[in-house]
């Protein structure tokens, strides 16, 4: 199988790499019931197996995509609705240099010196 195509990579054959001294010394003490069906640090090769007893993501995790998706659903919710209302400027002043939008007391000092920024270096 897997193990003697790994030996013959380094030039072993099965039988000369088959100590089994080897293994009863590094299994003393070790309780193979300790082990999940289905679970082998010899893989197929195929990465995305995952071990029986990790089928199912944490109920945590469930929850925390739960609540994101909510969140986000909610929020384009809200986007819709102010959106639709028209109320998105309303209070704002919008700066003629970037076309960007500030509070009525953030607008005059941007718009000084974005109006210095744009004659100096072009439009930011």
């Amino acid at each position: 199988g897997q193990h003697e195509e790994k030996c013959g990579k380094f030039g072993l054959s099965a039988e000369e790499d088959n100590d089994e001294d080897d293994d009863d010394d590094v299994l003393d003490g070790f309780d193979s019931d300790d082990v999940e069906d289905g679970f082998s640090y010899y893989s197929s090769g195929s990465s995305n197996v995952r071990p029986t007893g990790y089928a199912r993501r944490p109920s945590w995790q469930q929850k925390h995509e739960e609540t994101r998706s909510k969140i986000r659903r909610d929020k384009m919710r809200y986007k819709d609705r102010v959106g639709s209302q028209g109320a998105r400027n309303a209070g704002f002043v919008t700066c003629p240099y970037c076309l960007r939008d500030f509070s009525s007391d953030a607008g005059p000092k941007h718009m000084t010196w974005c109006k210095q920024h744009t004659e100096r270096y072009g439009r930011p």
